[in-house]
């Protein structure tokens, strides 16, 4: 099934990390509209008659499938007209009908059959697409192959200030593209940037942070970036690790033990199904009247 919701894409989150749909700035300006899709979600924009961006839970067993592929672009009759691209718009305009999420990450029929909406496409350069674009999405369907559980996409475009446009509906013509992968179970996440353009060729994948300087949007807003890396942890998580140390009671010469007494302690952490042992690897320093913490963390579960 297929469902058009409210922003809240009340039929749909597992298709997001911890079921939180990213959280973005001035989102009323693109005249958002959630959809929901059977293998992603789509938040849409009646402004650029594309979409914000599409969100994917992959897995190995979901790879896998060989499901044939489909060609059969539609329009999507969820939207109203004036917020929807045609099939017309993209005839004769020079640009490939660009997936978000792609054909070849579906694992059903249906869900192959709904990756051809016209909500989940935007214009995009030819070879750009059928090249290089499509390099990064086979890559990372090699990433889920080899991931240890569920892992998710997020897909999008992002424009210029005064976008080049095409048909007569003017759909928006991105400037970049960008892929974001989140793996919960090495907590890391990484993103793919690319220039709209036949010319463009992949480089190296950007931060967390800097994608969402760029965009705009926090795509995990559940989880905290931690720096210095890729590795996110859950803001749960990292605030019962505050409060189980009782920062503002600590003298100087405590918190070396309490440091130690938290190493390599299983712990049912609220609010998640698995304990886990946190390790600091680095030195706290002391500003008066409070603690400071300087740390680095990694995870595993236990």
């Amino acid at each position: 099934m297929a469902y058009a919701e409210g922003n809240d894409f009340a039929q749909c989150r597992q298709h997001f990390a911890n079921g939180k749909p990213p959280v973005i700035q001035r989102q009323q300006d693109m005249q958002p509209r959630a959809l929901c899709f059977e293998a992603f979600a789509i938040l849409h924009s009646g402004k650029s008659r594309t979409p914000i961006y599409v969100s994917e839970r992959l897995n190995r067993a979901i790879i896998e499938k060989d499901i044939d592929r489909g060609d059969h672009f539609y329009e999507e009759a969820r939207l109203p007209r004036a917020e929807r691209a045609t099939l017309d718009d993209y005839k004769g305009s020079g640009f490939d009908r660009g997936h978000m999420a792609p054909a070849a990450d579906m694992g059903t029929d249906e869900a192959m059959a709904q990756s051809f909406s016209l909500a989940n496409i935007v214009p995009q350069a030819p070879i750009n697409n059928r090249k290089t674009w499509a390099k990064i999405e086979n890559d990372t369907r090699k990433y889920v192959m080899r991931a240890a559980g569920d892992v998710y996409v997020i897909t999008g475009p992002v424009y210029a200030a005064n976008p080049a446009t095409i048909g007569a509906g003017k759909v928006w013509v991105p400037q970049h593209l960008f892929k974001l992968v989140y793996d919960p179970s090495s907590r890391r996440a990484w993103a793919h940037w690319l220039d709209n353009t036949d010319e463009a060729r992949a480089g190296k994948p950007i931060g967390y942070k800097e994608l969402v300087q760029r965009t705009g949007i926090d795509f995990l807003p559940d989880m905290r970036y931690l720096g210095g890396g890729t590795f996110l942890l859950p803001k749960v998580m990292v605030q019962y690790i505050h409060k189980s140390m009782e920062l503002t009671d600590m003298t100087e010469k405590q918190v070396p033990r309490a440091v130690r007494r938290l190493n390599h302690r299983p712990r049912k952490v609220p609010g998640f199904r698995t304990p886990f042992e946190v390790f600091f690897t680095k030195s706290v320093r002391y500003t008066k009247p409070t603690w400071v913490f300087a740390l680095r963390i990694s995870i595993r579960e236990v």
